[in-house]
């Protein structure tokens, strides 16, 4: 079975408003910690093939954004331990 989560890269900009919006989004359990280090436990924690695709993340907006491309970074480091992560980014 595939799971796609859809996010919008504009809820991702402010670091308490991100971490509410992708406990939200993917569903974690209660003990989520909605912080980079739990984001990076929860994904890798993944057992089911799951495309992660962030609208507007390739906007020029994006480059004001130091907590979304910190976001990224770390979808991108869970997607190369986790086989099941994939992550898209799109305008």
């Amino acid at each position: 079975m595939n799971r796609t989560v859809f996010l919008n890269a504009d809820q991702l900009m402010d670091a308490e408003e991100a971490q509410q919006y992708l406990e939200h989004s993917f569903m974690f359990p209660s003990w989520y910690g909605r912080n980079l280090d739990a984001l990076h436990d929860c994904l890798c924690d993944i057992h089911e093939n799951t495309e992660i695709i962030i609208e507007g993340a390739v906007s020029s907006e994006r480059k004001k954004a130091t907590y979304l491309d910190r976001i990224i970074r770390v979808m991108d480091d869970c997607a190369d331990e986790n086989s099941c992560i994939h992550v898209f980014l799109k305008d």
